[in-house]
């Protein structure tokens, strides 16, 4: 299954980025009492770290970045 985790990241990436709603739903990272109301953008930001290879500048604490 390890041989799958670049294929299995880039599609999570790719229906989170794809799905229309705002905030986060069930369809892209679950339901949004469980996750939080910005769960969508910190989904986002850590599936694109993770197939990408960057943290989003706008992530990274000030004395970091």
């Amino acid at each position: 299954a390890y041989e799958l985790e670049a294929e299995v990241l880039r599609a999570a990436l790719s229906i989170v980025r794809g799905c229309a709603c705002e905030g986060g739903c069930p369809g892209c990272v679950g339901p949004r009492a469980d996750v939080g109301p910005d769960a969508k953008s910190v989904c986002e930001d850590v599936l694109a770290c993770l197939v990408e290879g960057a943290w989003p500048a706008h992530r990274m604490p000030s004395a970091i970045a």
